[in-house]
């Protein structure tokens, strides 16, 4: 999985973006600083020079799962501090913040032990945000009112007793700012799959799957508080599919 962050929204070739990334990921040592400088180059021919931050999952020669990041100011790819341990790999999620300037992660134990966690790009800092079953990142979004982050998080893909079929329901999707954590409120419980979830720039419009592999554009209807009102939004479909986004711009488009 990949997040991409950019100076400037812009449109990006995701078939090129994957080929750099191929090349920042090479495993041979001695090329590592020739395949991140490719990598670099390709980047910035795709956004005309802007500077990009990249974060994705990599599988390690230990079959642990690690997190690697990649700034083309920097030009070196990093390993992000995480203990995944070692073990058979899992995945979670890894998002940026919109400023680029934080990444939010999804660890997972071998033994199923869930940790979200974050990482300051700055000061190098790794802070834990919550544990549990209900700490499965889905989305990340920069209210521009209030310049709040907000983590969108729900408990898809847990294991153990509380293990999910891909179409038997996530319950509840809850939201915190991401410098308050404990304030947790619930945000929506209405439809079965919050599995894939992107907001437009103004948060009046998201990219969602009310049932698995039924995507399409939710807007949002608000109460005099602030808060999403449930009964008024609307959802309408725009094809099957998965892993589906909106463009993080107000333009309300979206894809699967």
């Amino acid at each position: 999985m990949t997040r991409l962050f950019s100076s400037k929204k812009i449109g990006i070739s995701l078939a090129a973006l994957a080929t750099s990334l191929l090349l920042v990921a090479a495993p041979s040592s001695g090329a590592a600083s020739e395949d991140a400088a490719a990598a670099k180059k390709q980047l910035l021919e795709m956004t005309g020079g802007r500077r990009v931050k990249v974060v994705w999952g990599q599988q390690a020669k230990n079959n642990r799962a690690v997190y690697k990041y990649f700034d083309t100011k920097e030009g070196v790819i990093r390993e992000l501090p995480f203990d995944t341990r070692s073990g058979d790999v899992v995945f979670g999620q890894i998002w940026l913040t919109p400023n680029g300037r934080r990444v939010v992660a999804l660890t997972v134990k071998p033994d199923g032990e869930r940790t979200l966690v974050m990482y300051d790009t700055e000061s190098k800092k790794v802070t834990k945000l919550a544990d549990g079953p209900d700490c499965y990142p889905v989305a990340i979004w920069n209210d521009p009112k209030t310049k709040i982050d907000w983590v969108y998080v729900n408990d898809c893909a847990a294991e153990g007793p509380r293990k999910r079929g891909w179409d038997a329901g996530r319950d509840k999707l809850y939201r915190f700012p991401l410098d308050k954590p404990e304030a947790r409120e619930l945000f929506w419980d209405r439809t079965t799959s919050h599995e894939f979830l992107s907001f437009s720039a103004d948060g009046t419009h998201a990219c969602f799957a009310p049932v698995f592999s039924n995507i399409g554009d939710m807007t949002y209807a608000f109460d005099a508080a602030g808060k999403v009102d449930q009964d008024n939004s609307k959802f309408k479909t725009a094809g099957h599919g998965c892993f589906s986004g909106m463009i993080a711009d107000n333009s309300y488009r979206l894809f699967h």
